[in-house]
């Protein structure tokens, strides 16, 4: 396999899971990124979970739904805006540009 991102890697996930809907091929699919991603082919892209960890939640992460059945866990719209924030008050912080990290999240009853 040649050198692959975080968000490739992602997208490849959800087609799977569009395409299958099977928990066990998704399963498959995490086992083998997982293997990529520790063997001597993977630096990139363990170098870019590192730096963005919220990447490895919709490489790997499962969630029991409403429904009981278990899926994978993809970040939804608000939640990637909440993270995108975060993230860049963490560059500011780092740059000097803010003194603290404080945040107030007030949780919406749909937005996850």
């Amino acid at each position: 396999m040649n050198s692959i991102n975080a968000m490739e890697v992602i997208k490849r996930r959800q087609l799977l899971w569009i395409k299958t809907n099977d928990i066990d091929q998704d399963k498959e699919y995490v086992n083998a990124m997982a293997e990529y991603i520790i063997g001597p082919n993977g630096g990139e892209l363990r170098k870019e979970v590192h730096d963005k960890p919220e990447y490895l939640i919709e490489m790997s992460f499962v969630i029991v739904n409403k429904e009981q059945n278990t899926t994978p866990f993809f970040i939804n719209t608000v939640q990637w805006e909440f993270l995108n924030k975060l993230n860049e008050a963490k560059k500011e912080f780092e740059e000097g540009k803010r003194l603290q990290l404080n945040f107030l999240v007030l949780k919406g009853r749909q937005q996850g």
